[in-house]
């Protein structure tokens, strides 16, 4: 997995959720706007007018939020995330934009209006822009024959002093964002983990602490499984569900090195525990993000779990 596609699948991960999108809209969308929306009934549009070319740009979400007022105009959302800046964000944004247009439009539905709100975590300074007639030359006698719109950035780089507020999870989720982009990530684990035990108590809250270590350990160098383990142990999160977590990460890091001692030729009689392990770990994941985990393909993976039930089947037969 590479380190983009990391963002890319914890954004999704997350934002994919409709209470912390929700969120994130009464806290960060201008009042004016909030006051006329029906957050609670607002519902996910992921895949509806997103076509072939735009998957090549891994468009991200789309939610419906109908007005509070009951009139049956919808505005509509669009959720980007940006791990660097981005000089061509605003012609990103108008594809996505005219597709969705152009998909009500054929299906005789009248056009809604359309709010583009970007997320910016990365290292760089981002560039300043929030309007598309900013990343064009245009002449000021051509300006009313341009294009135009506004889209919402919000930057939660290390290096940016915007306020992190919201529900629990929206919190952990910018924290995480935050924290990632940070040179100074390793001295910062202690305050983050301190963070996620907070989400103990709740029903899926071991779950997302799961999530965020795979995505931290996956998504920078800065660190080591190692680290994550110290700072779980600092926190006093010693619970056997969580403090799976760091033996998981040390038993992922020996899966590469298991797979680049396969290419070398050297995986002699290790393949047993291998295989093991990665049952281990579909017993608690999908196919896909075991894959994404240990870096190796669906194919593989599917072949181990096959290889396994042949085994089983010739054991009962016998």
């Amino acid at each position: 997995m590479s380190v983009s596609m990391s963002h890319d699948e914890f954004f999704r991960h997350n934002f994919s959720r409709i209470e912390i999108a929700g969120n994130y809209l009464q806290e960060y969308l201008p009042a004016e706007i909030v006051e006329q929306l029906n957050i609670p009934k607002m519902a996910l549009e992921e895949g509806t007018f997103v076509d072939e070319e735009m998957k090549k740009h891994h468009a991200d979400l789309l939610y419906t939020v109908p007005l509070i007022s009951g009139d049956p105009i919808s505005a509509y959302f669009l959720f980007e995330h940006k791990a660097q800046p981005d000089r061509e964000i605003g012609f990103q944004l108008l594809r996505y934009m005219v597709q969705i247009w152009d998909t009500q439009l054929r299906n005789k539905i009248e056009p809604r209006p359309i709010i583009p709100l970007v997320i910016y975590h990365g290292e760089k300074k981002w560039h300043g822009m929030t309007t598309f007639q900013e990343g064009l030359t245009v002449p000021k006698p051509f300006k009313p024959f341009t294009p135009d719109f506004t889209y919402i950035l919000r930057d939660f780089s290390y290096r940016s002093d915007e306020s992190i507020r919201g529900e629990i999870w929206l919190k952990v989720f910018l924290a995480v964002l935050r924290a990632v982009s940070s040179p100074t990530l390793k001295e910062e684990l202690f305050d983050l983990v301190g963070l996620l035990k907070e989400l103990r108590s709740y029903k899926t809250g071991v779950e997302f602490i799961r999530a965020i270590m795979y995505y931290v350990s996956k998504a920078t160098d800065r660190i080591q499984w190692q680290d994550l383990e110290k700072a779980l142990i600092q926190q006093g999160i010693d619970g056997e569900e969580i403090m799976t977590i760091a033996q998981e990460l040390q038993q992922i890091g020996f899966e590469k090195g298991l797979k680049e001692g396969r290419e070398e030729g050297r995986e002699e009689g290790r393949e047993e525990g291998r295989r093991k392990f990665i049952e281990e770990l579909l017993l608690k994941h999908s196919v896909v993000t075991v894959s994404e985990f240990l870096d190796i393909s669906i194919a593989e993976i599917k072949a181990i779990i096959s290889d396994e039930n042949d085994r089983e089947a010739n054991l009962s037969i016998n």
